[in-house]
């Protein structure tokens, strides 16, 4: 009997000490937070009957998303916000990928405050604009397109006389102004836990995009969070978090689907609705978690320390007071009159809350602020018709532009290719390369000039009929380099004998050009200018082609030049011992003809003139000049020590 007497002595001496330190805490003025408390009433609730219909939810992009909090689909994707700042869109195949970041790089997620939380997403199809409610940085708009982000509704402004402090949901409106949710303007999120036991200062706003200003038009919510508009644009639904969260707008305007964070019944009451009524308990409680958050961030402030930073963001975080939530949560089905049309529960914590639902790939997935990845169960049927009204068709990928591609581009890659690889007429070829000589000037571009000379082919020469023509518009590379070198033609006699190209065969030459007098098909030019010129000295025979005329120009080109200058030089050595010739000049023109026939045939295989051995032919000898000697000053010979 004295053992039960004294426990029953030590519990009340625990009672009265706990009574007068709460006494204090609670009457003692100018101690945070600085809020005040009164009497709230909460209307009765309708009982539903409890089901399983998101038990054994999937886990999809496990460590992937981090708190995933509001759903929004554009585009045939899904946009959602993380809790580390980023908004991300998610792929028909699953790809993740970044789309913006409000806040400032931070390290992880107890630097909320830094990375910032998007809470609401809404997105103007029509004009490709992001509308974000962050909680930390206000409201902003960002271009799709481009990237670029706009400031909207700054968090340091007054509204009102009071600022904004959690930037939650936001909802457009046709005319292009919004309207948005305030969920408190007096804590910050990570201490939204004292927004729930302290009055309500929740607000809903009205943003005229033309004045560029919001008009607060609700007032006193209890941690305002999500807001739809009615498809006729006449009202809007606003959610208080008792449990609702988010509300998603079902794309048929067949009514709403609300987010229930957690759900209560007789035997998991929920604390927080129990404490409503009775004021002095939830002052009480929130300020001794002020008073146990404070020594953390006053030694965070002076030894800054992850440990200190952590602690200072739990106490008071909703996630904190996540374990002492009923382990219920779900979302409701209801129309825009308010009726609830069905219940939809998870019970078996695979999803420990439920922020906000929408179907995605015929499946229904379920986000929540505190998960660390997106939870999915089959779609029901009649969400399943309710969001195919608006069939999410993905976008076009790379593949499928790639396929076309090549179909409009089947008109242009035989032109491109024609000179190498078609096969043509050869008159035909050789016709469009003498227009293009004709028609065009020399130019010292290399490219240009570098198709003719591979569509020429000198076995082909023979078959052409050339018209007569006057020498100016034959303008061609071999033309412009045999121009300078027609006295090489005429002092024919006396430039010593080459045996470097022994190519031109010398039986053959004379006996085809004394019988045949064939006219002058590609060099006209030579019987106008050669009987002006008089012989010259032997110094004067030798080739003078500048390296410019050559080494510039592609390598086709030079093959169709250097055989020429080759051929004229073994032409000497027949003509030196047919004294019977009455006109060399001529006969010597004649000559180069078949000697460019016979080169037109050897052409047939360009290993057999390699470019390296008719470079030296190209270049201009230095003249034979004496060499002088300087001489300086001192001894011609240096003498050695030794001797």
């Amino acid at each position: 009997m004295g053992f039960i007497t004294g426990i029953v002595k030590s519990l009340l001496k625990v009672i009265v000490y706990f009574t007068i330190f709460a006494a204090i805490v609670i009457l003692i003025p100018n101690l945070p937070p600085y809020s005040e408390f009164s009497s709230i009433k909460f209307e009765a609730t309708q009982s539903l009957a409890p089901n399983t219909a998101l038990n054994n939810a999937k886990n999809l992009y496990l460590n992937k998303v981090h708190g995933p909090e509001a759903f929004q689909i554009f585009n045939g994707e899904l946009y959602t916000g993380m809790a580390t700042g980023e908004v991300v869109k998610i792929s028909p195949g699953g790809h993740i990928t970044f789309v913006t970041k409000i806040g400032k790089p931070c390290i992880g997620e107890w630097q909320e405050h830094i990375c910032g939380r998007p809470l609401g997403l809404d997105i103007n199809e029509k004009d490709k604009q992001l509308y974000v409610a962050d909680a930390y940085y206000g409201i902003w708009k960002v271009d799709l397109k481009t990237g670029k982000k706009q400031l909207l509704v700054s968090p340091t402004v007054e509204i009102e006389k009071r600022v904004p402090k959690i930037f939650n949901a936001i909802v457009l409106s046709k005319n292009g102004d919004f309207y948005w949710t305030e969920s408190s303007s007096e804590f910050t999120l990570k201490d939204g836990v004292y927004t729930l036991l302290a009055d309500p200062t929740g607000r809903l706003h009205y943003y005229n995009a033309a004045k560029n200003q919001s008009t607060v038009l609700v007032d006193g919510l209890w941690f305002a969070n999500g807001v739809a508009m009615s498809p006729d644009n006449q009202y809007v639904v606003v959610a208080e978090t008792g449990t609702p969260d988010n509300i998603q707008v079902l794309p048929d305007g067949s009514g709403l689907l609300v987010g229930l964070y957690t759900m209560f019944d007789d035997q998991h009451p929920l604390l927080f609705k129990s404490m409503a009524p009775v004021p002095l308990v939830r002052k009480f409680l929130s300020r001794m978690l002020k008073l146990i958050e404070v020594p953390f961030e006053f030694a965070n402030t002076i030894y800054p320390h992850y440990f200190f930073e952590y602690a200072t963001f739990m106490i008071g975080n909703f996630r904190s007071i996540a374990k002492f939530a009923p382990p219920m949560s779900g979302f409701l089905h209801v129309d825009w009159d308010g009726k609830i049309r069905s219940l939809y529960m998870n019970t078996d914590l695979t999803l420990q809350s439920v922020s906000d639902v929408i179907v995605f790939n015929d499946m229904l997935y379920v986000g929540a602020p505190h998960h660390h990845f997106i939870g999915a169960v089959p779609a029901p049927e009649n969400l399943k018709k309710a969001f195919n009204l608006k069939k999410i068709v993905p976008p076009k990928t790379a593949e499928t532009v790639t396929e076309k591609i090549p179909i409009k581009k089947t008109d242009s890659k035989p032109i491109e290719q024609k000179p190498i690889n078609a096969k043509e007429d050869p008159v035909k070829k050789v016709g469009e390369a003498e227009k293009k000589v004709h028609t065009k000037q020399p130019s010292k571009e290399a490219p240009k000039l570098q198709k003719p000379v591979e569509q020429v082919k000198p076995t082909e020469q023979p078959e052409i009929n050339p018209k007569p023509s006057t020498p100016k518009p034959q303008v061609d590379q071999r033309s412009t380099t045999q121009i300078p070198k027609e006295p090489e033609v005429k002092v024919t006699t006396t430039t010593p004998p080459q045996a470097a190209t022994p190519k031109p065969k010398p039986s053959s030459q004379p006996k085809e050009t004394k019988p045949k007098a064939e006219p002058t098909t590609t060099r006209p030019e030579t019987q106008t200018t050669a009987p002006v010129q008089k012989p010259t000295s032997a110094s004067e025979t030798k080739p003078k082609v500048k390296p410019s005329e050559t080494v510039g120009k592609p390598i086709e080109q030079r093959k169709a030049v250097e055989p020429e200058i080759n051929e004229k030089k073994t032409e000497p050595e027949i003509k030196r011992g047919d004294k019977s010739k009455t006109n060399p000049k001529k006969e010597t023109l004649k000559d180069t003809k078949s000697g460019d026939k016979n080169n037109a045939n050897r052409k047939e295989i360009p290993e057999q003139i390699p470019i390296i051995e008719e470079i030296p032919s190209d270049t201009i000898k230095p003249d034979a000049a004496k060499l002088k000697v300087i001489k300086k000053e001192g001894p011609t010979e240096i003498p050695n020590p030794k001797i």
